[in-house]
């Protein structure tokens, strides 16, 4: 698939059928978020979490709507893969640097027919308990930042988005 093609494919995706992802898709998907752009090229900077385990997913999905006192809040979805970017604090470089893995995790699953979504909600009301960072086995100094949910979708994905219509100055 051509790059532009899958950015106006990819949606975010809250419904998926209960398989798990192939390892070759998830390898593919890992490869893309090593390839993001990283803030000063600073590598051991970031740190990624990959969760298949279901009864992890709804341990931290359980903790993150007590936290945010909601049941709207999800790890993910349904979906069977999280993929959580965690960063060591660089005065908000680290969201700049999970935004760029991030995105390059969700283009990615795009490009593979996966479904995915960016899941931020439930990693913010996390990262102060410790059950959850300890659950995650993080290095030192390091707190999750974002994470791609990704799967099968329980709904083809199907056309092109259109453009929204965002603000624009053009200044020559």
């Amino acid at each position: 698939m051509e790059t532009a093609k899958a950015i106006a494919v990819r949606r975010s995706t809250r419904a998926y059928k209960p398989e798990q992802i192939k390892d070759q898709e998830l390898n593919e998907i890992v490869k893309a978020a090593k390839l993001a752009p990283i803030a000063r090229g600073a590598v051991e900077n970031v740190h990624l979490t990959v969760i298949q385990n279901q009864a992890l997913i709804r341990s931290i999905t359980e903790a993150a709507q007590k936290a945010a006192g909601t049941d709207k809040v999800s790890l993910n979805y349904g979906a069977p893969t999280v993929i959580i970017v965690s960063g060591k604090a660089l005065g908000g470089l680290e969201i700049a640097n999970a935004a760029c893995i991030t995105e390059n995790m969700l283009l990615t699953a795009a490009d593979l027919g996966l479904g995915s979504v960016f899941v931020w909600g439930a990693i913010s009301v996390t990262k102060d308990q410790k059950e959850v960072i300890a659950s995650l086995g993080l290095p030192e100094g390091f707190e999750p930042i974002a994470a791609a949910a990704v799967g099968y979708p329980a709904e083809a994905i199907t056309g092109e988005r259109e453009p929204r219509p965002l603000s624009l100055n053009v200044i020559k």
